[in-house]
C-alpha cells in the first residue's frame, strides 16, 4: 500500500496487485456498487501483514466498518492459514491497543465486529491456484480455449514440463494472442488490449457467467453489509 486511504473509506477491500484491482473494480461497476467501497493493493502476498499493520495506523482506521482481503490460493496449502497469521501479526505490533483486527475462522463471511473482516480465496478454498483460473473457467467454453490447452499438452508431450506457478498466466496470454488473430475481432481497440487486467473492456468480453458468482456474491456483502 503507497498511498493513504481515502477520508471517505468505510468499506475496504484489500487485494493482491494491479491486476486483482482491476477485476474488482470492473466487477463493481459491472453490479453498480463499485462506489461503495476503496480497493487498496497490499502488493504481494508476502506484504499482506505490513499492509494490515499500516491499515491499523491510518487515521480513518477507527470509522473504517468492513474489511475483505482478497488472496490467491496458489500451489500449496495454507493460503487462508496465512491470511490469519498476517492479521493476527498486525495485531501483535498495533500502533494502539484499541485497534485490532477480529480474526475470521472461516472463509467468505464477515466475522467480528470493529472492523467486520472477511476473507475470499481465489480460484475456492479447496482448489489451488490463482485469479486467472477463475478467468479462464468464465472462458472455458470459447474456442480458443481448448486450442490453448491442445499447445500446453504438445509442450508436455515435447518433455516441457511447464512450472505449474506459471501456467495459468501463460494460458490468458495465449488465449489473448489467439483473439488477435481473429479478424473479426481484432479491430479498433481490441488491438492494444494484451494484458489480462485490459481485457475487461475487449469488445467480446461479459461479467455474466457463473465463475464469477462467488466473487460477485462476497463483493456484495461489503457493499450492503
Amino acid at each position: 500500500m503507497s498511498n493513504s486511504l481515502p477520508l471517505s473509506t468505510t468499506r475496504l477491500l484489500l487485494v493482491e496487485g494491479k491486476d486483482d484491482k482491476e477485476f474488482f473494480d470492473g466487477i463493481g461497476t459491472y453490479l453498480n456498487i463499485r462506489d461503495r467501497f476503496h480497493i487498496a493493493e497490499y502488493e504481494g502476498k508476502n506484504n499482506l501483514d505490513n499492509a494490515l499493520l499500516r491499515v491499523l495506523g491510518e487515521s480513518v482506521f477507527p470509522q473504517i466498518t468492513h474489511i475483505s482481503i482478497v488472496r490467491d490460493a496458489d500451489f500449496r496449502p495454507g493460503s487462508f492459514n496465512s491470511v490469519q497469521s498476517a492479521l493476527d501479526y498486525a495485531n501483535r505490533n498495533s500502533p494502539s491497543p484499541k485497534r485490532h483486527y477480529p480474526i475470521p475462522d472461516t472463509h467468505t463471511l464477515f466475522f467480528g465486529e470493529h472492523p467486520q473482516v472477511a476473507v475470499l480465496i481465489l480460484p475456492a478454498p479447496n482448489l489451488f491456484g490463482m485469479l486467472e483460473d477463475v478467468v479462464l473457467t468464465a472462458l472455458d467454453n470459447d474456442p480458443i480455449s481448448s486450442c490453448v490447452n491442445d499447445y500446453i499438452q504438445c509442450l508436455q508431450q515435447s518433455g516441457i514440463d511447464p512450472v505449474q506457478e506459471r501456467l495459468s498466466k501463460t494460458k490468458m496470454r495465449i488465449f489473448i494472442e489467439g483473439k488477435h488473430l481473429d479478424k473479426e475481432i481484432s479491430t479498433g481497440n481490441d488491438r492494444r488490449r494484451t494484458y489480462l487486467s485490459d481485457i475487461y473492456s475487449m469488445s467480446w468480453w461479459t461479467w455474466d457467467h457463473p465463475a464469477f458468482d462467488s466473487v460477485k456474491a462476497f463483493i456484495q456483502q461489503i457493499a450492503s453489509e
